[in-house]
């Protein structure tokens, strides 16, 4: 999933992350639920490496458990993605 920065018009209001809850997150900011994909290791591998992905800091254990509830709760969530998670 990606993250967002909140701006004036409609957003997913599922997650929202508040300044400082990471070190990444310097702005209220939401989850892009809609962009939610899958990728293989080795593409993301091959993204960093291109300097298209940046790597930050790994989330909390609390912050993921929200990020994976909001997954499930928000409405823009692509329905394969909530069918793969329904079945692990």
């Amino acid at each position: 999933v990606g993250i967002s920065t909140v701006r004036k018009g409609p957003y997913d209001k599922t997650c929202i992350l508040e300044p400082g809850c990471h070190r990444f997150i310097r702005s209220q900011s939401f989850i892009a639920y809609r962009h939610a994909r899958l990728d293989v290791v080795s593409h993301i591998c091959e993204m960093v490496n291109k300097k298209n992905f940046i790597p930050h800091d790994p989330i909390t254990g609390d912050l993921l458990n929200k990020v994976i509830d909001g997954l499930h709760k928000s409405s823009q969530t692509p329905k394969f993605i909530k069918l793969l998670i329904r079945s692990e």
